[in-house]
């Protein structure tokens, strides 16, 4: 799917408005559809760790403490938040993406080995634990 310019926009706006309105709906989403989806796959997180589109940073109470982060995410005022929430545990430099329900074709694309993959609740949202492959003669830790 390619977006436009003028469509990346109105979602960065779009989610600029919302995001001191973002966490208690999305709680209720983690209650009522998601469940244990944000344990599920931070638990997985070994190494250095991108997470596209991190929003408020609602996962990284969930992340093991090995790991290195960073986190993008269209929405400066998002960020915002998530900087806030990571004062104490890492920091989340800035970029740009915006969330997808479902990015198993974004992963492949991007060249990640899909390790795990399953439907959430209802089978609205995808959820996927993705690496990087290891190149030949590459050691990963």
């Amino acid at each position: 799917m390619v977006v436009s310019d003028r469509q990346r926009d109105r979602w960065r706006r779009n989610w600029d408005r919302g995001a001191a309105r973002y966490d208690p709906p999305m709680r209720a989403l983690d209650r009522l559809l998601f469940r244990d989806a944000r344990t599920w796959v931070c638990r997985r997180a070994t190494g250095d760790v991108v997470e596209v589109a991190i929003g408020t940073g609602l996962n990284l109470p969930h992340y093991p403490t090995a790991i290195r982060l960073v986190g993008i995410d269209h929405s400066a005022p998002m960020l915002a938040i998530a900087e806030q929430r990571l004062a104490e545990l890492v920091s989340v430099p800035a970029a740009g993406e915006h969330f997808r329900r479902r990015p198993l074709h974004e992963v492949e694309a991007a060249g990640l080995e899909v390790t795990h993959r399953e439907r959430f609740t209802l089978g609205i949202v995808e959820r996927i634990s993705a690496t990087k492959p290891v190149a030949r003669g590459e050691v990963r830790r």
